[in-house]
């Protein structure tokens, strides 16, 4: 049986099981450990224009009436100053090209993480996890699988409520718990925190530059409306997916009967239906509490109830 103090202990037998029973998960983009090499032509080509050490700078937007797309802006968009953010980093992981940055964690954990434009999204170690506490609270964990180096691996999604970049923050992140990949770095910030700006890199001052972009999307919360329809239809296909299994195992009768063989490393365990028709009732609750942390989240910024439909 497994019990929310052996989460951690139980995480790959666990995850490993339901990899086999089910083909409920799909991979997510492969991680890219890469980090692409910018030559001094790319640099000129890119750079910026003051190389000031100051951490946050106004840059002036020109006062036309339309954007790069041809759309309309409004008049007092063309007068509005947009901040760009100078951000540090650590370049190297041994021998390895690495854009390493420090990110706070819940106002609480700073931790060096690498920014990786072939993430989706947020990923983050179980060292990391345990520091912040999330296999302690009661606030939605949900096993599953992702895709990277070494190919499939099990993992936790969960919501991280906010995250600051030097000056930046971002609230209500969806995040992936994993396996450490390295010593150097405690996890991946992916193109959903990325997106929001422009990006130039100084690799001669190993320096990020953050720039806000014109616009006039509505953006609650932080967030676009593609971002928050893709996030309610995922969550509640993970939940529709969970019912699914957890229906199918209430259709046995014997829950003492052994429903598969499970090897981990040496030893091999034997799995009962019972035991996973307990798991799949917890992990229907998770993806129920996540999606309503969702809804609760688009309440208080008042997202458009069209965005939210799934």
């Amino acid at each position: 049986m497994f019990c929310p103090h052996e989460q951690v202990k139980s995480f790959t037998i666990v995850v490993s099981i339901l990899l086999i029973v089910s083909p409920l998960y799909s991979a997510d983009k492969k991680v890219q450990r890469d980090v692409p090499v910018f030559t001094n032509e790319d640099l000129e080509k890119y750079k910026y224009t003051s190389e000031t050490s100051t951490s946050i700078n106004e840059v002036n937007v020109p006062g036309d009436s339309t954007d790069l797309n041809g759309s309309k802006k409004f008049p007092e968009e063309g007068k509005k100053k947009l901040k760009r953010y100078d951000v540090s980093y650590k370049a190297y992981e041994g021998t390895a090209r690495r854009i390493i940055i420090s990110v706070k964690f819940n106002n609480t954990v700073t931790a060096p993480m690498v920014l990786d434009t072939g993430a989706t999204g947020m990923l983050i170690f179980e060292s990391l996890a345990e520091k912040l506490g999330i296999f302690e609270r009661d606030e939605g964990k949900l096993f599953e699988a992702t895709s990277g180096i070494g190919g499939t691996i099990p993992a936790i999604f969960t919501i991280i409520d906010k995250i600051q970049v030097d000056e930046l923050e971002e609230h209500f992140i969806p995040t992936k718990v994993s396996r450490s990949l390295s010593d150097e770095f405690e996890g991946l910030v992916g193109m959903d925190f990325m997106a929001s700006f422009s990006i130039e890199i100084d690799t001669k001052n190993h320096v990020v530059v953050f720039k806000e972009q014109p616009g006039n999307q509505l953006t609650p919360g932080g967030h676009d409306e593609e971002w928050w329809r893709t996030n309610f239809h995922q969550l509640a296909a993970k939940r529709e997916e969970w019912e699914k299994l957890r229906s199918e195992l209430y259709d046995s009768n014997d829950t003492s009967k052994a429903a598969m063989t499970v090897k981990t490393g040496r030893r091999t365990r034997i799995v009962t239906v019972g035991e996973l028709r307990e798991f799949a009732d917890r992990q229907q609750k998770e993806a129920d509490k996540l999606l309503k942390k969702l809804d609760g989240y688009a309440i208080d910024h008042a997202v458009p109830m069209e965005w939210r439909e799934y």
